[in-house]
């Protein structure tokens, strides 16, 4: 059986969450199906994160307290049949 995991990151700069997320996808176990999904898009370990062939949904949207709906459509998608949802930091939630 294999667990999916979708970790939620506000984005790919190179801060300590962004960086142990990059570790806690790359290095999963073979039964586990990691992929990432960020709200306000990409940055500089997004680079990493391809190299590292690790499966990537990057959001759109500004930064702020506003939501905008493809974002929304898009995140709700995602989450669609996975069995854990981890996100990290405070947009990530």
């Amino acid at each position: 059986m294999t667990l999916r995991v979708l970790h939620i990151l506000c984005d790919l700069s190179g801060g300590g969450a962004e960086r142990l997320v990059l570790e806690l996808a790359a290095r999963h176990r073979p039964d586990f199906d990691v992929r990432v999904a960020t709200v306000q898009g990409g940055g500089p370990l997004q680079a990493a994160f391809e190299e590292r062939e690790v499966p990537l949904l990057l959001g759109g949207r500004k930064p702020g307290w506003g939501w905008d709906q493809k974002t929304v459509r898009s995140l709700t998608a995602a989450i669609d049949g996975v069995d854990i949802v981890h996100t990290h930091l405070f947009a990530g939630h």
